[in-house]
């Protein structure tokens, strides 16, 4: 059973199109009923009808999908109260307007973010795919690898939410009793220890299996980041200790001057620990890259390990000296690092990576693709590539790197990307060639591949 995927935009409005066999449709008045009404919480929806098919045609305007907006961040507490009581609402929405709640699309790539409001919508889709392939379970699936360790609460309720949803046992009153027991303001509980469905609760081995490793990894992982403050905590301690135990010893026979100057050095020393301390704290795991062909989907996950994106294929970097870059810092855009070239290239340099120089305003401006993955806009937080201008959204789009090879994908942006003038349909993938034009709303960059010239010349068509 498959269920056919495009992207399309005009007029400035954008729209997610979902074609299905008539065949596994559902039952005929909720259709009507769906299509009739503006329910909250929902995407929506126009059926256009096309040589006997039905296109639903939704309204993505001003969203960007939960796939896209944590590709490169980790949900905490916050991020999954939102997101769990947006499902709470639309699902009595669904219950006052008699419609099925297992209809509604869970993958991430379907949930959407309103970035006016703030607030998540979802797509109700009335075929029998949405029960079978994108239910509650691939979406508690695609968090758990994705919660942010160091949020206590966030770790809780993420793992109550999958431990539930592997158990078959979601329900809103579920759900609100395990955004109660969360809450940073009730009393602090012990995390639970991770229960595995035993073989009698899972018929499918291999999904069992896949289950385990997730919660392996996702314990693992706390454990080492606890582990190395830890370290660090012990290190720094016994160092002061030390410290403090030869200035007691030898105070009385230093000059006032050198006991000043150890009592500095000793608060400097203190001061730059907690700073590192906190630094570390601060510091998160940054997930691998990942790749994803979001158009024209044809098949369906048979299983969670097709629920996280597969890693790009590496950069074959033999072929090609390694090059120092450093991590260079626009004066007038301070609160975002990207990658730059730390020299002027001269006219006829060599690029030695796949890398965006730009043009026009942008002149000056280089940008080296060293990473699979770097996403485009003017989200300081999120973009490898922060461009602070008023046109571009704030995830505008992606680049992704696969062997000598790379795409520009447009993320539902207000203003569109284009290549060499033409523009992309929302979450199209478009080869890269040399010297091609990209344009992100109007900033205009040139695309250089490794082994060719700066030069100003414009693609081939």
């Amino acid at each position: 059973m498959t269920m056919d995927v495009s992207y399309k935009r005009s007029r400035g409005i954008s729209c997610l199109v979902l074609l299905e066999d008539s065949q596994t449709a559902g039952q005929s008045y909720q259709k009507t009923i769906f299509l009739e009404n503006s329910i909250p919480g929902l995407i929506p929806c126009k059926v256009q009808r096309l040589n006997g098919e039905e296109h639903f045609s939704y309204d993505i305007t001003g969203c960007q999908s939960l796939e896209n907006l944590f590709m490169k961040e980790k949900f905490s507490h916050k991020d999954l109260e939102k997101l769990l009581e947006n499902w709470l609402r639309v699902c009595d929405a669904l219950d006052e307007y008699l419609l099925d709640m297992d209809y509604l699309l869970l993958a991430p790539s379907y949930i959407y973010r309103n970035m006016h409001t703030g607030d998540y919508q979802f797509i109700w889709f009335p075929f029998q795919v949405a029960r079978e392939k994108y239910g509650f379970e691939l979406l508690a699936e695609y968090l758990l690898p994705k919660i942010n360790h160091s949020d206590k609460s966030a770790v809780s309720l993420g793992y109550g939410v999958y431990k539930e949803a592997a158990e078959d046992n979601i329900y809103p009153r579920t759900i609100k009793e395990l955004l109660y027991d969360s809450s940073p303001s009730n009393p602090e509980k012990e995390s639970p220890e991770p229960q595995i469905p035993s073989a009698e609760t899972e018929a499918d081995e291999e999904t069992q299996r896949i289950r385990k490793k997730l919660l392996d990894d996702f314990y693992n992982e706390e454990e080492e980041e606890s582990a190395s403050h830890r370290i660090f905590a012990a290190v720094c301690g016994i160092l002061f200790l030390c410290i403090l135990i030869f200035f007691l010893w030898h105070f009385r026979l230093l000059p006032l001057f050198w006991i000043i100057i150890l009592l500095l050095t000793l608060s400097a020393s203190i001061g730059l620990g907690i700073l590192i301390y906190f630094l570390l704290l601060r510091k998160k795991g940054t997930p691998e890259p990942l790749s994803k062909t979001p158009l024209k989907i044809k098949s369906l996950q048979k299983s969670s390990e097709h629920s996280i994106e597969k890693e790009i294929e590496e950069f074959p970097t033999s072929a090609f000296p390694p090059l120092k870059a450093e991590k260079g810092r626009n004066l007038e855009q301070p609160e975002k690092t990207v990658w730059e070239s730390p020299t002027v290239l001269l006219e006829n340099q060599v690029s030695l990576y796949p890398s965006l120089v730009g043009t026009g305003k942008n002149a000056g401006k280089t940008f080296m693709l060293k990473k699979n993955s770097l996403l485009v806009g003017k989200w300081s937080d999120s973009a490898d590539i922060f461009l602070d201008e008023a046109t571009v959204s704030r995830i505008h789009a992606k680049i992704l790197r696969e062997g000598m090879n790379c795409y520009v994908v447009d993320l539902n942006s207000k203003n569109g990307t284009r290549i060499n003038g033409v523009s992309l349909a929302p979450e199209e993938r478009k080869l890269l060639k040399n010297n091609d034009i990209i344009a992100f709303a109007k900033e205009e960059f040139r695309y250089t591949t490794p082994g060719f010239p700066l030069s100003p010349e414009p693609a081939e068509n």
